[in-house]
């Protein structure tokens, strides 16, 4: 078995000889038979893959090509603690490089199908000059000072690369800033990625909890396209676009909006300890007890909680994960507070974090970030301990 390492350098290695052998960098011309499609792939069942894939196929037997340009390329790196630890840094900051790639177009069929994900696939109806256009504008893409990019989950992934480089070498082909597709519509960001975690609600309240509120702003139906399945519907209605299309691999659908009975979803989980605690500081209070040593474990969470959500914002490049408002219950000074629960000097500090967390829930419907449901159980749950708090200190 190759490392993960190995394997990336030969998938380079294969890549640049298949470039080299067609005279890519010579700038071939088209013949008047190449067909360029818009290759759809379904999701799969690792999170990078959770959303699908995009790519492009350029075909033309005459000239002896039969290639993908895939946006979707990038390393786990090596696999030594020290390469491991510097993607992980890489990832958590934001500044993990994804970059544009090409390989052999039956190979990258043969490994949808071993995945059991579907590919679907739609020639795109383009004159001889926009042919060209487009590969010549592919191929100064994959030149070395080019291929890589920043990703972006939101707006700068493979899905949204495919979009531009279309608009870039063809027109405004999904129609110009004044038309009904550049307007926000009723869905943000949030709304939009929800279908595909669902399924999965530890993911989903996770994915919630990290985003801030740029993830909350409502998205036009261009800006939808940074999702494959979106992509493809959007290149699908644009007039005249497509020529044919079909599925090259068919599996079948895994429907995103499936929901699947769970037990112990993090609503169901969360109201119940709710009810839990409750009960038990109702009881305290009446036998005039308080359990501080939980309080601190508490707070203690939600400090480190907190202390990430600013990480996120002012320490990475991740942009939906910035302005996150879901510090307003898990308060990054919570952190040091957790050590004072005794102490009377801070109570006001404790009147304070109750009041944010009352706030998060009265202003639940006006907020202009969008908040996990399973965060009414717990913000309320860090209420009633903070008033717990305030009224035996007090006493």
């Amino acid at each position: 078995m190759f490392s993960t390492s190995i394997k990336y350098k030969l998938t380079f290695f294969f890549a640049f000889l298949l470039i080299s052998s067609i005279g890519i960098q010579a700038q071939v011309k088209l013949s008047d038979n190449a067909q360029i499609s818009m290759l759809t792939c379904s999701k799969g069942n690792d999170l990078y893959n959770t959303f699908g894939h995009t790519a492009i196929h350029i075909k033309d037997l005459e000239n002896n090509i039969n290639i993908v340009f895939n946006y979707g390329m990038f390393s786990f790196g090596g696999s030594g603690f020290k390469d491991q630890l510097n993607f992980g840094v890489k990832f958590v900051r934001g500044k993990l490089e994804y970059w544009l790639g090409v390989e052999d177009y039956s190979d990258f069929v043969s490994n949808y199908t071993r995945q059991e994900r579907w590919v679907y696939e739609q020639v795109l109806n383009l004159d001889q000059s926009e042919k060209q256009h487009l590969f010549n504008a592919l191929v100064i893409n994959y030149e070395p000072e080019n291929r890589a990019y920043r990703y972006d989950f939101f707006f700068d992934n493979c899905s949204s690369r495919v979009r531009d480089i279309l608009v870039d070498a063809i027109g405004p082909v999904f129609g110009d800033e004044n038309t009904p597709i550049h307007e926000p519509t009723d869905q943000s960001f949030i709304d939009l990625i929800d279908p595909y975690i669902k399924e999965n609600p530890w993911l989903d309240i996770g994915m919630d909890m990290m985003l801030g509120l740029p993830s909350s702003r409502k998205a036009s139906k261009y800006e939808f396209m940074f999702l494959p399945y979106h992509l493809k519907e959007q290149v699908g209605l644009a007039e005249g676009l497509v020529l044919s299309e079909q599925y090259l691999v068919e599996f079948p659908f895994r429907d995103i909006e499936e929901q699947k009975f769970h037990l112990f979803t993090p609503f169901k989980l969360l109201t119940f300890l709710f009810i839990i605690i409750a009960t038990i500081s109702y009881r305290n209070y009446k036998a005039k007890k308080h359990w501080f040593w939980f309080d601190r474990i508490l707070i203690f969470i939600s400090g480190l909680l907190g202390s990430l959500f600013l990480f996120m914002w002012l320490g990475t490049d991740h942009l939906p994960a910035h302005a996150n408002l879901n510090m307003f219950w898990a308060f990054p000074l919570n952190i040091v507070a957790f050590l004072f629960v005794k102490n009377k000097k801070w109570l006001l500090y404790f009147k304070f974090a109750a009041g944010l967390g009352a706030f998060v829930l009265l202003a639940w419907f006006l907020s202009p970030q969008q908040y996990h449901i399973a965060i009414i159980p717990l913000t309320s749950i860090y209420i009633l301990r903070y008033l717990k708090i305030i009224d035996f200190v007090n006493k």
